[in-house]
C-alpha cells in the first residue's frame, strides 16, 4: 500500500494478528516503520493471554468444557 500511494500506511492486527503485525514490526529497522508506518491498530488482541486455556493447563480438567460450567 506505501508503494501505491506513497505515503505511511495503518496496520490493523485482529486477535492474534495483532501479535503477528508485533512480530513483523519488531524486525523492522526504526528508519523502515518511520517511513512506510503510520500507525498500528490492535483490535481484541489476547496481550494478556487466556485465562481459560491456562486454567486447562494447571488442573488437567475442562470442568464441563472449555469455555465455561456446559
Amino acid at each position: 500500500m506505501y508503494d501505491l500511494y506513497q505515503q505511511p500506511i495503518h496496520l490493523l492486527g485482529h486477535s492474534m494478528g495483532s501479535h503477528y503485525v508485533l512480530y513483523f514490526l519488531n524486525q523492522q529497522t526504526q528508519a523502515w516503520k518511520d517511513k512506510h508506518i503510520k500507525g498500528f491498530i490492535s483490535l481484541g488482541a489476547p496481550w494478556g493471554g487466556a485465562i481459560k486455556t491456562l486454567r486447562v493447563i494447571a488442573s488437567g480438567t475442562h470442568r464441563g468444557g472449555l469455555w465455561g460450567n456446559q
